[in-house]
């Protein structure tokens, strides 16, 4: 079981175990069938042979999708990579308007609602600065308004790398569409 903490209530769902495909083999036709065969049930998208997602074009994306669906499988969420970089960057403001709504169509399209993020390259400073609540915040509702929920992921040059900083993070958004992937990789 899994287990989400929020402000108020401590809440449990079955487990999806899933991998990304391209930790697999880089090839989607090779990594889908290799899932298929060792028994997973679902997969994630990260990167395809044209790039990131979702710079994709929709082609490759609506046939990697009917390639998952072809072996039997699902997709339990997008990973983008977006916000791995800093809170000034020029890109953020084109993420948002553009490349996080486009992630959330093609993350239902896919039939999931879970894309991850990271929350900004940290700063010289030891506290979390406002700013980076405030974006999240904003980040939470427009993936909110797209029909998908935004799951935090911790990453060690980003802020809330560590579980306690994480936890402390989302306490203080306490946002509904704003959750908790935690990679014990990056811890």
């Amino acid at each position: 079981m899994r287990a989400v903490e929020s402000s108020t209530q401590l809440t449990t769902w079955p487990m999806k175990l899933s991998i990304f495909t391209d930790e697999i083999n880089p090839d989607p036709v090779r990594a889908v069938k290799l899932a298929a065969d060792w028994g997973l049930t679902h997969v994630e998208v990260r990167s395809l042979p044209s790039g990131r997602f979702p710079n994709n074009p929709d082609a490759e994306l609506a046939e990697f999708h009917a390639l998952v669906q072809d072996a039997g499988l699902s997709i339990s969420g997008v990973s983008p990579g977006f916000f791995k970089c800093p809170l000034s960057d020029p890109v953020v403001a084109s993420v948002l308007e553009e490349q996080l709504p486009r992630a959330c169509d093609w993350a239902r399209r896919f039939g999931t609602d879970r894309i991850s993020c990271f929350a900004f390259e940290r700063g010289a400073s030891s506290e979390i600065p406002v700013t980076i609540e405030q974006q999240l915040i904003k980040m939470a509702d427009i993936t909110a308004s797209g029909g998908c929920c935004l799951v935090l992921e911790n990453e060690p040059v980003c802020w809330g790398d560590t579980g306690l900083e994480a936890a402390a993070l989302l306490r203080r958004i306490d946002h509904d569409n704003l959750t908790l992937c935690w990679d014990p990789g990056n811890s």
